[in-house]
């Protein structure tokens, strides 16, 4: 593979985590949350918080810059940790439901606690203000609301109590065998995003030994005791 087939093949890397994290963002907090009235818990908003450090490194990641590209694979693989961390916390709590545990669902807080002490709930609350209760993702809807047939469709009508739609037991990949929940979902998508940046990042680490890889050591190492 010469030097231009390589450079886009590292290209087209980034261009796949901006689009999958923009897509995935765009879809819970324009269609779930204020479509379907599917409110997010605190762990919500982590996985968006590392759905957003992803789509913001993807930007600084396409530039060709050796150093840049370190910084923008740490922040990838910090994020996809904070990623998976986040949603094995609401995969937790999603089973503790299921079995009827009180005790195994997780506390959620109403104010979420960032990295770095960011107030990003109060920066962008549409986005990152917390909602609703961790496990519980079914839609929210007030007796007055006035739904269009595409809305009934996913979360049901009011003389059935908003039980009979597709989404009314909560958001699954196939909703009719309550199959793969959200928080499994994003799972998937940043195991997805680790494969692909680990195999790139690889590739990038022994063109750009020396200077690159001690960059991405060093912007690890800041960002975790940060």
């Amino acid at each position: 593979m010469n030097l231009s087939n390589k450079n886009k093949s590292s290209q087209a890397l980034w261009l796949w985590l901006f689009s999958i994290s923009l897509l995935s963002l765009l879809y819970s907090h324009f269609f779930l949350q204020h479509y379907l009235f599917m409110q997010p818990c605190e762990q919500c908003v982590y996985v968006r918080f590392a759905f957003s450090v992803i789509l913001c490194a993807s930007i600084v990641g396409y530039f060709k810059l050796g150093w840049l590209k370190s910084v923008a694979y740490a922040f990838v693989f910090w994020a996809i940790f904070l990623g998976f961390k986040a949603c094995l916390m609401l995969l937790h709590s999603y089973e503790a439901i299921k079995a009827n545990n009180p005790f195994g669902i997780n506390a959620c807080s109403n104010t979420p606690h960032f990295p770095f002490k960011l107030a990003l709930h109060e920066l962008l609350p549409s986005l990152f203000a917390i909602s609703g209760s961790c496990g519980f993702d079914a839609p929210r809807v007030s007796q007055d609301a006035q739904l269009s047939l595409v809305q009934e469709f996913f979360i049901g009508t009011l003389e059935h109590g908003f039980s009979d739609g597709l989404y009314s037991k909560g958001w699954y990949l196939l909703p009719s065998f309550e199959f793969v929940n959200m928080a499994t979902a994003c799972m998937l998508i940043f195991g997805f995003f680790l494969l692909l940046s680990l195999y790139s990042f690889v590739r990038f680490a022994l063109k750009e030994y020396k200077f690159g890889l001690l960059t991405f050591c060093l912007t690890i190492s800041l960002i975790f005791l940060a």
